[in-house]
């Protein structure tokens, strides 16, 4: 019975580690488009002649004094409603953890920190995805792309185009947030949940990993290797990571048996690491 409610809860865990990032990403296409139709009028904001922009005093100061005029806007997408929605996986994986090494291993208290990890990882996503991190990959680049076409005297309908294809995309190619977001959310959640593991088995002394997920076309050969193992006991860590970097791609350079559970198969693993006993 409590195996059986051990496997369940891992594999809610996964459920919540796979969709929180892909309901963010999903969001985007939509959040991408409200913010243009909202955006494109700063560039009538600047001084225009004759249809073509022209860059002046006026041009220059508005430029500078665009920051908030673009955050408002972000917030009026609905971007930050859906990165608060996503950051409320993190309370889902806390919980979900918990309740697994209760009922798999009997510890009613992990006592490992978990709530300090989760300040720390929050506040880097929220640095990321809504404050000065943000500025420094949207906001900035807009506000070249700006002083570019009013000084190379780019008229209202060109500056609007490269506008357009900056946040939304064109021929195939993803608008800012599509590129931006996913690789955050991923990772964040993903290395959160890895690190809780890792704290947990360095904590209790256990001796091996649970690698979980589902295979795909394009799975990496680690990853498929894993996955059919099952289990990787420590005795065996190293010697996979060395296979892995031979054999396998994608790898993270910094993975080692310390940091496996926070890494696992390399960028964008789709994979989940448990920390269990054997």
């Amino acid at each position: 019975m409590a195996r059986d409610k051990a496997s369940r809860l891992i594999k809610k865990r996964m459920r919540v580690l796979d969709s929180a990032p892909d309901t963010l990403s999903d969001a985007m296409p939509g959040v991408e488009k409200k913010l243009y139709n909202q955006l494109k009028d700063l560039v009538l904001m600047l001084d225009i002649v004759e249809g073509r922009l022209v860059f002046s005093d006026k041009t220059a100061q508005t430029i500078n004094k665009i920051e908030q005029k673009i955050r408002q806007s972000i917030k009026g997408s609905g971007y930050v409603d859906s990165v608060s929605e996503y950051l409320t996986s993190f309370d889902q994986i806390n919980e979900l953890s918990s309740e697994y090494f209760n009922t798999a291993n009997g510890i009613k208290r992990l006592g490992v920190g978990i709530n300090r990890l989760q300040k720390v990882t929050v506040d880097q996503v929220t640095y990321s995805l809504l404050e000065n991190g943000l500025d420094a990959r949207f906001t900035q680049p807009i506000k070249d792309l700006l002083t570019a076409g009013a000084t190379s005297g780019q008229s209202v309908i060109e500056v609007r185009g490269i506008l357009r294809k900056f946040i939304e995309g064109s021929d195939g190619k993803l608008g800012f947030f599509e590129r931006y977001v996913p690789q955050i959310a991923h990772d964040a959640i993903s290395q959160y949940d890895g690190a809780i593991q890792t704290r947990v088995k360095n904590k209790y002394n256990f001796n091996a990993w649970s690698y979980e997920g589902s295979l795909i076309d394009d799975s990496r050969p680690q990853c498929i290797r894993w996955v059919e193992m099952g289990v990787i006991k420590d005795s065996q860590l190293s010697k996979e990571i060395e296979w892995a970097f031979t054999n396998g791609s994608g790898m993270i350079p910094q993975t080692t048996p310390e940091t496996f559970g926070v890494y696992r198969g390399g960028y964008r693993c789709r994979h989940h690491a448990t920390a269990i006993p054997v």
